[in-house]
Parts: structure tokens; C-alpha cells; sequence
């Protein structure tokens, strides 16, 4: 069952593919950004979900180019 999750959290694309795109941005490793995310959304959920949706926005993808 670990072994879905850490391949899911490795995957390209959970939902809006932010941590990837931050991840590869910056060439942090997804795990990790997402780890990251994970924890601010326990911490302090309003910040982790606005920076979510205002990273989502801003930040460029693939699909829009």
C-alpha cells in the first residue's frame, strides 16, 4: 500500500500538476515538493490552498504554451 502512495506522489499529475511544475521549476525533486505541500496544508490550511490555487494560476504548463 506504501508502494501506490509514494508511486501516485511520484506521478507527473495529481490534480492541477502544480508541485510538478514548482518541482521542475526550481529542480527540486515532486516527492519532496509535495511532502512540502502536504505539510503546510496540515500546519495552515488556508495558506497551503490559496498558494495552491494562486500557483496553479500563474505558473506556466505545458498545455497552455
Amino acid at each position: 500500500m506504501l508502494d501506490n502512495i509514494i508511486k501516485l506522489l511520484k506521478s507527473n499529475r495529481l490534480i492541477f500538476g502544480t508541485a510538478t511544475r514548482v518541482s521542475e521549476r526550481y529542480c527540486w525533486p515532486v516527492l519532496w515538493t509535495r511532502v512540502l505541500w502536504l505539510l503546510c496544508a496540515i500546519f495552515a490550511p488556508f495558506f497551503a490552498l490559496l498558494s495552491y490555487i494562486v500557483v496553479a494560476v500563474v505558473l506556466p504548463s505545458d498545455e497552455r504554451r
